[in-house]
């Protein structure tokens, strides 16, 4: 019998998530301008509709970020053929990655000044 190399999809669905990561960024990042008091609730009893709703989405992103992130490092090992989808899922994950670590620095040396 001759046997077939399975096509992983792997850089497709990062491709998918990076695209979702980056329409849900630019959502949340609208509705908090346009919609939610910028007080701090830590409770979620007290908190609005929208920032039920603003705290759901965040999470979803996040994971849907972390996912996105594994699919493609799972591309890279299983070393799929390169296209556009890979490139764009390569670069838009690294400068999400940078983004973050950017903010993360950033949040360090302003408390600590």
């Amino acid at each position: 019998m001759k046997q077939t190399k399975k096509n992983t999809q792997y850089k497709k669905w990062a491709f998918r998530c990076l695209i979702c990561v980056v329409v849900l960024n630019i959502a949340t990042y609208y509705v908090t301008l346009t919609q939610v008091d910028m007080s701090f609730v830590p409770d979620i009893r007290q908190m609005t509709t929208t920032q039920k709703v603003l705290r759901i989405v965040g999470i979803l992103t996040n994971l849907l970020f972390v996912a996105g992130l594994v699919l493609t490092i799972m591309s890279m090992v299983k070393k799929e053929k390169k296209d556009y989808q890979w490139y764009t899922a390569v670069i838009g994950f690294g400068l999400l990655l940078l983004f973050f670590f950017s903010l993360v620095l950033y949040g360090i040396f302003v408390f600590v000044a």
